[in-house]
């Protein structure tokens, strides 16, 4: 196996220099979402409502296309660790078939589905952009997840970080201008920043595409192989669909449960809602950069046998998963302030501020919950156990949030009982996927079992 950097195999300085730059990348991804929700804040309260009700849905759509195309990260990632190179252009090509697939089903959902997927507090605001936004998926799918794994499973990280931070300023221009009509262009709303960030994901496909069909990489990794290949697609398939019925069911979950905190709360408690969440979206850069680092690492030295560097790699990340628990606290508990005054107005009760100060507290230990949780599934997806990670998550998801979460909901009226559920089974998902690795993968990779 070659070496990803000139540190260690499994030390957290090798895991730190692959996994800043997707760190930094992630953060600009968040930051699309994150730029969405400033621009609609400052255009109007019941667009900011709508956009917190409406993205999860879209993440829906999203997070599924995507729990399969990231298997390309996994492959790219064990062909480059075998030395089989000639396999890699023709494993992403595979999974741009798939990412073009994807809307077929989308653009009809879009276009007939989307006022029946949201509450009626935030329907007629949130159609049109759901519509705009859910049709296409696919361009975020291939931009941010196919195409990038050909350079991210080969350890070439820094490169996705600069593509990604320039359609994330792309998206903010385009916001700007289409939601408030600047210069010759019209004032869209809230529609406009569904076409921002349609036209800033096409804009990614458009940069990845010129630096795949480079001449080295065509000659090297066989970018130009685009034929269809039923083994490698299938293979791809197999490995993620577990991932991607996962993420659909929890997914799905979680955007119907919001629905409902949209129904039984009010106005009021939805936008403190709104604003937590915003806050653990734009800091969950920092688990899903790290995230995506240890499936490169571990699918690289899973293609080589390397289990030594996998153990080593695990203590590396729970390292860097302590040390963003304790980022994630000063922002979310000790001085959120910042985040505040970005989103909200200064003129809101002082009895809306310590709703909203629980409801971050809540949030943080969710996402201290996750930084290990999301670490510990992308170790799994890089042995291929995915099936798994499915069953695990669909049963903590259904059980342990989506039905206390409804009851709780009717009851108190709060969205932060929604919260204090969601942080309470993404520690139990940190225990059971722990659980899973020690007792199933540890002992066979000592034994030389693989």
């Amino acid at each position: 196996m070659s070496p990803l950097t000139k540190y260690p195999s499994g030390s957290v300085r090798e895991l730190w220099i692959i996994a800043w730059p997707l760190v930094l990348a992630a953060a600009s991804t968040t930051l699309m979402t994150l730029g969405d929700r400033l621009v609609l804040a400052h255009y109007s309260q019941e667009a900011f409502n709508a956009n917190v009700a409406v993205l999860p849905w879209v993440w829906t759509a999203f997070v599924t296309g995507a729990s399969i195309a990231f298997i390309a990260n996994v492959f790219v990632g064990r062909f480059n660790g075998s030395g089989d190179y000639h396999k890699i252009g023709s494993t992403i090509w595979q999974m741009l078939w798939f990412g073009l697939m994807l809307f077929i089903p989308l653009i009809p959902i879009g276009i007939f589905l989307a006022p029946h997927l949201l509450a009626s507090c935030v329907r007629e605001l949130g159609t049109p952009y759901l519509a705009v936004l859910i049709s296409g998926v696919p361009l975020g799918v291939i931009g941010f997840c196919i195409l990038p794994a050909f350079f991210s499973g080969r350890g070439k990280t820094k490169l996705v970080f600069y593509v990604v931070f320039i359609c994330n300023f792309l998206n903010l221009l385009f916001d700007c201008t289409l939601v408030f009509g600047l210069g010759p262009f019209p004032k869209l709303g809230i529609v406009g920043a569904a076409w921002g960030t349609i036209l800033a994901d096409l804009a990614a496909v458009i940069f990845w595409l010129i630096l795949f069909f480079q001449k080295s990489n065509r000659e090297q990794y066989g970018t130009n192989c685009w034929r269809f290949n039923r083994d490698i697609f299938l293979s791809c398939l197999s490995v993620g669909a577990p991932n991607a019925i996962s993420a659909f069911i929890n997914f799905f979950l979680w955007s119907w449960i919001l629905q409902v905190v949209a129904t039984y709360v009010d106005a009021s408690n939805f936008a403190a809602f709104g604003v937590s969440h915003t806050v653990y979206t734009a800091l969950f850069f920092l688990i899903e950069g790290i995230g995506q680092a240890v499936d490169t690492i571990d699918s690289n030295a899973f293609g080589a046998k390397n289990w030594h560097m996998i153990e080593a790699n695990m203590h590396s990340w729970i390292k860097l998963s302590c040390a963003v628990m304790a980022i994630t606290f000063i922002v979310m508990v000790v001085y959120p302030k910042p985040f505040f005054w970005l989103i909200i107005r200064r003129d809101m009760p002082p009895t809306f501020y310590h709703l909203l100060r629980y409801m971050m507290l809540l949030s943080w230990l969710a996402i201290g919950a996750e930084a290990f949780g999301f670490n510990l599934r992308n170790m799994l997806t890089a042995f291929g156990d995915t099936v798994f990670s499915m069953i695990a998550s669909i049963i903590c998801y259904s059980f342990v949030v989506v039905a206390p979460s409804y009851l709780a909901l009717r009851m108190t009226h709060n969205a932060a009982s929604f919260l204090a559920i969601e942080a309470v089974s993404q520690a139990i998902i940190v225990v059971v996927f722990s659980l899973r690795y020690r007792c199933h993968w540890l002992p066979r990779f000592r034994n030389g079992a693989i």
